[in-house]
């Protein structure tokens, strides 16, 4: 029977099986892993002196020559080794030759080895508890099995909730799994060893907690995944300032874009009327005298309109400027809808087109300057859009709780990429080039804040066999009963 069979099953020591005399392990027992935490098949091919120690420098090369020697054993000598967690374990080794082998003996006090376990066990829950930042160790297969304070601090749950079976995928914000997904099967195939993440936890309050989630994979001796091991640090209030930075960089663009946008509009839809009303009053003051009246009256009546045209595009940009500050309301008052649209309508220049209407009867309580200006404002851009032959419709009807205006023109519509934008300041649709007064890109944006300042809305949509439908819905308060 040889060295092998002799000791292999004795748990109570350490072997090793090294060649001789060059002595590299060839084969180690069971022992090894259990006491040391060392892989049998992890120490075939190492040398001895690789894995022991000895505890004076005089008995190293006795333990050399004991390999080495022929026949003659190095009897206990003084020695230590280390663990796979890099705890020390000291006992006594001999190296004995036989059967051109050698078997080396290791034997560790065990009472050492319980209380530096202790001790090491007793500084991970001191650490762990000490800890500023959350930390948990949980199974694989989701479940915790530590957590400390600061953990359930974070989460606002106690430790019998999160030892009871919740997993960090109960708790993760849906949105944020399919992120995660892929480093967790990098990280048990071996592709890395721990991964790094921002992300999203569900608080029992509704909230979310992002932190920065760093998760490592602890395997055993043999390379088997064992548990993963998590620290999360809270990034909540950090996200919440990234958030409100990204908010004014994003209102700072657009100021800059409107910016722009009013400066193109006052640069051109202002200027043209204004150089108008110059011109004809640098005209009527230098030629009065020498021209006839009809001429006299109809260069003040070009005045005025001018002059009004400037005063509404003056009226829209601050208007618009107030709505954004929330300087408006809605000052509600009992009217006829159908008359009050009618008289908004005797204010719009049809340049030719044919009006059509079919205002129902209603009675309603609304802000009526602003009402008309809706009106106006939908009329006015539905001319702009209609060739000189078109027709612009204007329907009215009462719906449940809310009264509608449907303003319709059968000119080249508006492409569907615009159906939203077109109510943003200064964005217009396709205009025509033949146009003397284009408009600001305001009236609809001013159509929108004045429908909702009533709870109501505006959409805009292709209509049936060409053309533009706008639908305005606004929402009823005190409705009363048609006069006579």
């Amino acid at each position: 029977m040889n060295i092998r069979e002799r000791f292999w099953d004795q748990d109570a020591a350490l072997l090793a099986v090294a060649s001789a005399p060059d002595g590299v392990i060839t084969a180690a027992n069971r022992a090894w892993g259990t006491v040391l935490g060392w892989s049998p098949d992890a120490l075939v091919g190492r040398h001895l002196a690789e894995l022991v120690e000895v505890e004076h420098p005089r008995d190293t090369s006795t333990m050399l020559a004991a390999v080495a020697d022929t026949g003659i054993a190095a009897e206990r000598l003084l020695a230590r080794t280390h663990t796979t967690a890099g705890l020390i374990r000291r006992g006594a080794m001999s190296v004995h030759r036989a059967d051109g082998q050698l078997l080396v003996t290791l034997t560790i006090d065990r009472g050492d080895s319980i209380g530096e376990v202790r001790e090491l066990a007793d500084r991970l829950e001191l650490a762990m508890n000490c800890a500023p930042i959350g930390m948990a160790i949980a199974r694989l297969d989701g479940p915790w099995i530590a957590v400390n304070p600061a953990l359930c601090d974070l989460f606002g749950r106690s430790p019998d909730d999160l030892l009871g079976g919740l997993s960090f995928a109960e708790l993760t914000h849906p949105d944020d799994l399919a992120h995660e997904a892929p480093l967790l099967e990098e990280l048990l195939a071996g592709a890395r060893t721990s991964y790094a993440l921002d992300k999203r936890y569900r608080h029992p309050d509704g909230s979310d907690i992002w932190t920065t989630t760093v998760v490592t994979l602890v395997r055993d001796a043999d390379g088997t995944p064992r548990h993963y091991v998590a620290q999360c640090l809270d990034i909540t209030e950090r996200r919440r300032v990234e958030q409100q930075l990204r908010d004014a960089s994003a209102r700072l663009e657009a100021s800059d874009d409107l910016r722009v946008a009013f400066l193109r509009a006052t640069s051109h839809e202002l200027r043209t009327p204004l150089t108008a009303v110059l011109g004809l009053a640098d005209t009527l003051r230098r030629l009065y005298p020498l021209l006839p009246g009809a001429q006299i009256e109809l260069l003040l009546e070009r005045l005025s309109s001018n002059a009004q045209h400037l005063q509404a595009l003056i009226e829209d940009l601050l208007d618009v400027d107030r709505m954004s500050v929330g300087l408006l309301e809605a000052a509600r008052e009992p009217v006829r809808f159908d008359r009050l649209v009618r008289t908004a309508l005797a204010s719009v220049e049809l340049r030719g087109r044919r009006l059509v209407t079919d205002l129902a009867p209603l009675g309603v309580e609304v802000d009526a300057a602003k009402v008309e200006r809706i009106v106006i404002n939908l009329v006015a851009n539905a001319v702009r859009h209609t060739p000189q032959d078109g027709t612009v419709t204007v329907r009215t009807r009462h719906l449940d709780g809310e009264v509608e205006l449907i303003v319709e023109d059968d000119g080249e519509g508006i492409p569907e990429e615009l159906h939203t934008a077109i109510f943003d300041p200064f964005v217009q649709g396709p205009g025509r080039a033949n146009d003397p007064q284009p408009g600001t890109g305001l009236g609809l944006t001013l159509v929108r804040d004045f429908a909702a300042l009533h709870g109501g809305s505006v959409q805009a949509g292709s209509r049936p066999g060409g053309g533009t439908r706008f639908t305005v819905r606004l929402l009823e308060r005190c409705p009363t009963t048609p006069g006579a």
